[in-house]
């Protein structure tokens, strides 16, 4: 235990004295002793201040004083003139040099302000440090501080004596010391920024701070910045024909197609990317179409589809697709909700499909419910594509046989299509004029578009005008295109485009509207016809003219409707209209409830 004294005088209890006779002489072990407790207190401040190294602090509650070996800690140091000096626990005594205060930075975080520190320059230990206001518990060989049930610091234990774990602070630093302050206060003060850009400012010499911030993650910053984690790309792909097939559903209910279809449901295979669609009205089809899909790969190909992959959508969430694929072995693979990148391959293809209807559409001025047949027309043309990480078409990996593109032809443009043998005339025109919208399925021929009826047509012969686009250029100029397309005039037919032959800017100028050359004639239903709208208000109408039928609003009131001309028959429409209501019991007749107002009618 250390007490303190004056004039060499010892204040200590007689059981305490290492002279009693007949106590033998040992060598003191250090240790730690309980004391009454002074009061210190314990500030959180800014953490600004000059850190040069570490030492350790001792607690030791049987200190009656806080004592400093080191004379660079103390701050509004003052020498001491008195001849104090302190008792040791060997019954030797040591001088005091000075007093003043110290601050101590605890690895905690928080800062411990200790006050009236003695400068004893002889004692063995760098620091030691009494009781100060605060809970000490003592776990086996670890001791917690805390105030007010607050976590204050901790320590552990070192040669028989309990080390807090400090960061000392000095107060006379040399100039070559610069102001740290912790990262995590940069951190808020520069808005929660990242703790790289907080370094790069550091680096810059811009602000002081330390290496590192003391905390992983900021709780703010990670409920403020969520964000999704990347989605990787899969390494490793299939080898084999419908070892995979992505799956999706696309919606175009805002514009129902000309068959009447709202969506179309799309196969793609993981290997070859071949992509079969189709065409339906309502979700709960896709279903049929996947079995449909299914069987006819198994039957072509003398393969079968291991898994499926799709999102959670309730299409593929049905029970019967559900027990289809348990029975036949398929493994059906979901995305997690709200993650259309873990569906990757079939979300793209479908914007890619839905970028190609589009140009299609608006290179051939097709109206939008013709998207049924564009996106028909953009798959048939997207699996004879290479895929970009393959060497082959689609439709080559899929079909295993060579590709042929020359009868491909421009989405859109005018056809010539002959008459059937059953409406040929030996005289006449031998075509008529069609629009190309596409190529049929299992057949070899073309799909066209009538012009004068819209009906659909197929047919495997044709002459195209790659070049021209009928209903495109009637939005321009309506005569110029009928003129071009007459069939009475074939020869007339021109295969540039009229973008390259009419200047479109001074169209509208050059073209005068048609209008009617009809002389047009006063007519006359006879002396007794008034045809002179009225707009005096109803009052105020001559008797003259209550026969007439009045251009004004229906009455606001019950009263104007009696003082109507038709009062009679507001009357009837009134009497029927109640009469509906207590047929249709569309309310039951009650006393009025204490204190509640009718609604009042018109």
């Amino acid at each position: 235990m250390l007490t303190r004294g004056k004039g060499g005088k010892e204040e200590h209890k007689s059981y305490q004295c290492n002279q009693r006779k007949g106590r033998p002489s040992q060598k003191p072990t250090p240790q730690a002793n309980l004391a009454e407790q002074d009061s210190e207190i314990i500030v959180a401040i800014v953490e600004a201040n000059l850190i040069e190294n570490k030492t350790d602090w001792i607690l030791d509650t049987g200190a009656s004083r806080h004592f400093c070996t080191n004379r660079e800690l103390l701050h509004d140091y003052e020498d001491t003139a008195d001849g104090e000096c302190v008792f040791m626990g060997n019954s030797t005594t040591a001088g005091v040099i000075g007093k003043g205060k110290v601050i101590l930075k605890l690895t905690s975080g928080k800062t411990l302000s200790l006050s009236n520190v003695l400068y004893v320059l002889s004692l063995c230990r760098n620091g030691v440090l009494k009781r100060v206001g605060l809970k000490i518990v003592l776990e086996g060989d670890k001791v917690v501080l805390t105030k007010n049930g607050d976590f204050v610091d901790k320590g552990y234990l070192s040669n028989g004596l309990f080390v807090l774990n400090t960061i000392f602070m000095n107060a006379n630093a040399s100039s070559s010391a610069y102001v740290i302050e912790s990262a995590n206060l940069w951190h808020g003060r520069l808005g929660h920024v990242n703790f790289a850009s907080i370094k790069k400012l550091k680096d810059l010499r811009l602000i002081n701070t330390s290496e590192s911030h003391e905390t992983g993650k900021c709780p703010i910053c990670v409920e403020s910045k969520f964000h999704k984690k990347p989605f990787k790309p899969v390494e490793s792909r299939t080898t084999d024909l419908l070892e995979l097939i992505h799956s999706d559903l696309a919606n175009f209910r805002t514009t129902t197609s000309r068959g009447g279809k709202n969506y179309y449901v799309s196969f793609v295979d993981d290997y070859s990317r071949f992509t079969e669609i189709y065409l339906i009205k309502t979700k709960n089809e896709a279903v049929s179409m996947f079995l449909k899909f299914k069987a006819e790969s198994k039957n072509q190909l003398g393969k079968r589809i291991k898994r499926l992959k799709s999102d959670r959508g309730g299409e593929y969430s049905d029970k019967t697709l559900k027990e289809f694929c348990e029975s036949n072995g398929i493994i059906h693979e979901f995305t997690v909700p709200y993650s259309p990148q873990q569906n990757g391959i079939a979300e793209r293809k479908n914007i890619t499909l839905k970028e190609m209807m589009n140009a299609m559409l608006l290179n051939s001025g097709l109206s939008d419910n013709m998207w049924g047949e564009v996106v028909l027309s953009a798959c048939f043309i997207l699996n004879r594509i290479p895929h970009k990480r393959l060497n082959k078409t689609p439709y080559e990996l899929w079909k295993e046989h060579a590709l042929n593109l020359s009868y491909l032809k421009v989405w859109g443009c005018l056809a010539k299509v002959p008459f059937p043998a059953l409406k040929k005339t030996t005289i006449g025109s031998k075509t008529f004029d069609c629009i190309f919208i596409g190529y049929v399925q299992n057949s070899a021929a073309y799909r066209f578009m009538c012009l004068n009826d819209k009906t659909i047509n197929e047919s495997r012969d044709a002459e195209f005008f790659e070049h021209v686009f009928p209903l495109k250029q009637s939005l321009y100029a309506p005569s110029l295109s009928k003129r071009m397309h007459d069939p009475e005039n074939p020869s007339i037919v021109s295969e540039t485009p009229v973008s390259e032959t009419v200047d479109t800017s001074n169209l509208r100028c050059e073209l005068e509207l048609r209008r009617s050359k009809r002389q047009r004639t006063e007519k006359s239903f006879g002396l007794d016809f008034l045809s002179t709208f009225i707009v005096e208000k109803r009052d105020e109408i001559d008797c003259n003219f209550t026969n007439l039928y009045l251009i004004d609003e229906d009455p606001k009131t019950y009263q104007e409707a009696l003082n109507s001309v038709d009062s009679s028959m507001w009357k009837e429409a009134i009497k029927s209209e109640l009469d509906s209501l207590v047929m249709n019991h569309t309310w039951e007749l009650v006393d009025l409830p204490m204190g509640n107002k009718p609604i009042r009618c018109k």
